[in-house]
């Protein structure tokens, strides 16, 4: 069953990449968001099919992280039956059966789980300060170029925050693995990938502690 998974994983990821252009090229041609009336550039392209898929993308890996939590809970809940069965003598760990229910749960209330570890981190997640350079060195840039320059802002922290909270799911399901014995990976590279996701999703927040502490202004 194992392999038949294995090899199914492979051709949907492949089907994936093939697909995956076009994929990109319908989505920016059906959202209204690509709707503009300034002239077609590469930075415009960008900000546009970003903002395009970060919803979706968000939606997915909430939906995602959902399913597979429950379906570690359910894991957990034959693992409970069959360690009942064989005793503590048998294959099956109470560290694993622990682990598919912690971390199922945390995958289905995977928001709130980001919210509090980005809170636990001292970042404020009700606010979403965005990167800025308007201060009197930067006065005599023009307007539409810091337009230009706040769209692009605006686009690598949405970019950063979906691959935050990829790193985060990544980070919890490497844990979940460690606590059912899986010797292939470590503990400190689940909690580094919870961090550095958690820190990916409130990049805004970030750069200000780091501007706070050389002492400059970076966002607003």
């Amino acid at each position: 069953m194992q392999p038949l998974m294995i090899y199914l994983g492979r051709a949907i990821t492949k089907s994936a990449r093939v697909a995956l252009p076009v994929f990109a090229l319908a989505v920016l041609s059906a959202s209204p968001a690509f709707a503009q009336t300034d002239p077609l550039s590469l930075d415009l392209m960008l900000a546009k099919f970003i903002e395009a898929i970060n919803g979706p993308m968000m939606q997915l890996t909430y939906t995602g992280g959902y399913i597979f939590g429950a379906y570690l809970i359910m894991k957990g809940l034959l693992k409970c039956v069959k360690y009942s069965d064989e005793g503590s003598k048998g294959q099956q760990k109470f560290s694993g059966i622990w682990g598919s229910f912690m971390f199922g749960a945390m995958l289905i209330a995977l928001p709130s789980v980001m919210a509090t570890m980005g809170n636990t981190l001292g970042f404020d997640s009700t606010t979403e300060p965005m990167l800025s350079y308007d201060n009197q060195h930067m006065s005599m840039i023009d307007v539409e170029v810091q337009e230009k320059l706040d769209r692009t802002y605006k686009v690598i922290i949405m970019f950063v925050q979906m691959l935050g909270m990829i790193s985060f799911t990544r980070g919890l399901s490497i844990l979940r693995s460690v606590s059912d014995g899986n010797t292939q990976v470590t503990s400190m590279a689940g909690i580094t990938h919870i961090v550095a996701g958690a820190i990916g999703w409130n990049l805004g927040d970030f750069v200000a502690i780091l501007g706070n502490t050389v002492g400059f202004t970076l966002v607003s």
